[in-house]
């Protein structure tokens, strides 16, 4: 009964999405099943802007648990695990209740990842992500003995920059 309940507020939470999300959202339920949703995010403003990303939403638990925010490979960002490209949500909300609405945690995705500036992170997390970045970037084959990248291009001189005004 609990399941039945839980797929009918899924679907409920899916029209509402549809209707409530600004067209920079393209949302369709993954192939893998209902508890799974792909999203296209168009952002139109920070270090993105232009750029679609994708991402899903996994309802492991729905509606009883937050929703598992999963970007495709090669988005940076500090609140994005590089190991496995998840979204940490914790500052959205640490746990979901019935009051509690998909559209509001896909409007903090946007607003997050589409306003992004290095002042909201504290240090720690700014060093953290800065490194994990160059180490993306700076791929092991344009590395000399010394480990110094080989080629630089404007990506990796801005993260150079931006690591030094730490």
């Amino acid at each position: 009964m609990q399941s039945v309940l839980a797929n009918q507020s899924l679907k409920l939470e899916f029209e509402t999405c549809t209707k409530m999300l600004s067209s920079n959202f393209l949302i369709q339920p993954h192939l893998g099943g209902e508890k799974t949703w792909q999203i296209v995010v168009f952002m139109s403003s920070g270090s993105y802007s232009g750029i679609p990303l994708i991402f899903n939403v996994i309802f492991e638990d729905f509606p009883n648990k937050v929703p598992i925010i999963i970007f495709q490979t090669g988005v940076f960002h500090p609140l994005i695990d590089q190991g496995t490209f998840q979204l940490d949500t914790s500052q959205f909300c640490t746990e979901w209740n019935q009051n509690m609405r998909v559209f509001s945690l896909l409007n903090y995705v946007y607003e997050v990842i589409g306003g992004y500036t290095s002042s909201k992170i504290d240090k720690d997390k700014k060093e953290s992500f800065i490194k994990n970045v160059i180490n993306h970037v700076s791929d092991v084959s344009e590395r000399n003995i010394m480990c110094i990248p080989k080629k630089w291009n404007n990506q990796k001189e801005k993260l150079c920059l931006a690591s030094t005004k730490i």
